[in-house]
């Protein structure tokens, strides 16, 4: 064989064996890293955790013996949780997102503290001023920390909500004296419960008011008279009235108060003498009042 053609073949037949177990060798794909991240915001004991997390299933554990399981391979969530705290001390918890990746477990956690001493939790407002107009007294509440309660202290109450508020109530008039009510302001907060009261009691002189004078009804009666025939105009006032012709027959009159005028004729006796005593009847708001005349008809 030619020098050149032989040198050809095994450079050739050389490259063909560097290149064989390079095209057999396995490729690895690049590994995706899980996500997983915790954020909250915090009131007090009560915290909103965001969690993302991608690469497996999770769950999150709030570190007081609870936990949630979340159902995706990938995603975000937002958890609420209360946790228990102690009266006048702090409590830590170290709650943790754990994912179930094909590479095992990778978890990510954050720390909590929920303090509930007096250096770092205020009291709840709780202020009551108020003004009072005989009976009427209106109140400028302030609460915070919590659902609030307001007692009138006479056995009714209102729910009032935090912040500044006012309210009005009118208490009850007696027929004499006088009567003391304490108003209370209750707040049912987060650290417990928390009342409080004006400086002294409210003092309500029970003097009911005089009723205003009653107007005497207007009632009057007058007529005018040829043989059994009458023309009568009449007044009233006060209220419906009715006239009674005194003979078996009446008229209603329309209205609360007013003038109307209409004729009758009555029987008579031959040659005698009979009398009538019409009578106008006001239906009053206090009662019936009535005026009346007398009439003869003589033959």
């Amino acid at each position: 064989m030619h020098k050149s053609l032989h040198w050809l073949f095994a450079t050739a037949l050389a490259s063909t064996f560097l290149l064989l177990p390079t095209a057999l060798l396995p490729i690895n794909a690049a590994s995706v890293q899980p996500k997983c991240s915790i954020v909250y915001n915090q009131n007090f004991n009560h915290l909103s955790f965001n969690l993302q997390w991608s690469g497996g299933y999770a769950v999150f554990h709030f570190d007081d013996g609870s936990k949630f399981d979340l159902f995706y391979t990938s995603g975000w969530a937002n958890l609420p949780h209360d946790y228990p705290y102690d009266t006048g001390g702090t409590r830590t918890f170290h709650p943790k997102l754990s994912i179930n990746t094909s590479q095992g477990q990778v978890s990510c956690e954050t720390t909590a503290t929920i303090s509930n001493s007096s250096s770092t939790n205020s009291e709840p407002v709780c202020s009551i001023e108020y003004e009072q107009n005989g009976n009427h007294l209106t109140y400028h509440l302030n609460s915070s920390d919590g659902p609030a309660v307001f007692s009138f202290g006479d056995n009714t109450q209102t729910g009032v909500a935090n912040g500044p508020q006012s309210v009005s109530h009118d208490y009850a008039f007696a027929v004499n004296g006088s009567a003391k009510y304490t108003p209370v302001l209750s707040i049912d907060g987060l650290r417990g419960k928390k009342t409080c009261s004006p400086s002294s009691p409210i003092t309500i002189a029970h003097t009911q008011p005089s009723p205003p004078a009653q107007t005497q009804p207007n009632c009057s009666i007058t007529y005018s008279q040829q043989f059994n025939n009458l023309n009568f105009s009449v007044e009233w006032s006060n209220g419906p009235a009715t006239f009674s012709f005194d003979d078996g027959s009446s008229l209603g009159l329309s209205g609360s108060g007013g003038s109307s005028s209409f004729s009758h004729a009555y029987a008579y006796l031959l040659g005698g003498t009979k009398t009538y005593t019409p009578r106008l009847t006001i239906n009053t708001p206090q009662g019936n009042v009535s005026c009346t005349t007398t009439i003869s008809i003589v033959d």
